[in-house]
């Protein structure tokens, strides 16, 4: 008897496609956030003043 598989284990192949063409749109219409920031922010987390991702960009 095989093992019943998990929420992992089974893919959604439209769910997916469609993620990356939402993802596509966003990166063609520039709604992306620059690298450097995104590191300044993960530096924050753990610490009392951590903001909020969103106020970031």
């Amino acid at each position: 008897m095989g093992e019943t598989p998990t929420v992992f284990d089974v893919t959604d192949d439209q769910a997916e496609a469609d993620a990356i063409a939402e993802a596509e749109a966003d990166v063609a219409a520039g709604r992306t956030v620059p690298h450097e920031t995104v590191v300044r922010w993960l530096r924050t987390i753990g610490q009392r003043s951590v903001s909020p991702a969103r106020s970031w960009a």
